[in-house]
């Protein structure tokens, strides 16, 4: 869980406990009977204030020991990203973002935008998408990662194969290929 999400998720719970304890007061009958207490009457006001300083400080340390213990982002999480964007990107039909934003083995094949093109064409705006598997292949300074989709476009289903090259956290499309059933113009 990226820092900003899981702050988000504590800050709203921090202030809604913060402001219910400030603005709690003593009834009237919290005061102790001198009789009870040994004539000693302390001062509730005082101690109460404490509690609630106390209570905060708490809370802030607790929100921001919180906010260092987020879920770091790996080359996965990059690439899978870069499947949401691309997807975007193919509903508006940018195909020439797609590819200029691509790996150089991707913009180099010849037929990359008009490939996206009769993609969209065939199959309309991405409905829904499914990751079904993926792999990672760690090196020195990159990651090559292989994401498959099952996706649900408005007028087919069919399976999508990315590959990405993550580098500094980077998702670049290295390849990318639709699987449609039959009727589909030789693509599949």
């Amino acid at each position: 869980m990226p820092v900003k999400d899981l702050s988000k998720r504590l800050v709203l719970p921090f202030f809604i406990t913060c402001s219910t304890i400030w603005s709690q007061t003593a009834p009237e009958s919290a005061e102790p009977d001198p009789a009870v207490s040994g004539g000693i009457k302390p001062d509730i006001q005082i101690m109460q204030r404490a509690d609630r300083i106390y209570l905060t400080l708490v809370l802030v340390l607790l929100a921001g020991a919180a906010s260092c213990f987020s879920v770091p982002h790996n080359n996965q999480d990059s690439a899978t990203e870069a499947v949401i964007a691309f997807h975007g990107k193919l509903d508006q039909q940018l195909y020439q973002s797609i590819v200029v934003g691509s790996d150089k083995e991707f913009r180099a094949r010849s037929d990359a935008e008009s490939y996206l093109r009769k993609v969209r064409e065939f199959a309309g705006k991405v409905t829904k998408s499914a990751k079904v598997a993926s792999s990672v292949q760690n090196m020195t300074d990159e990651a090559q990662v292989t994401l498959a989709y099952l996706t649900q476009f408005e007028q087919a289903q069919g399976t999508e194969s990315f590959v990405f090259r993550v580098k500094d956290g980077r998702a670049k499309l290295m390849f990318y290929e639709a699987k449609f059933g039959v009727g589909f113009g030789g693509l599949d």
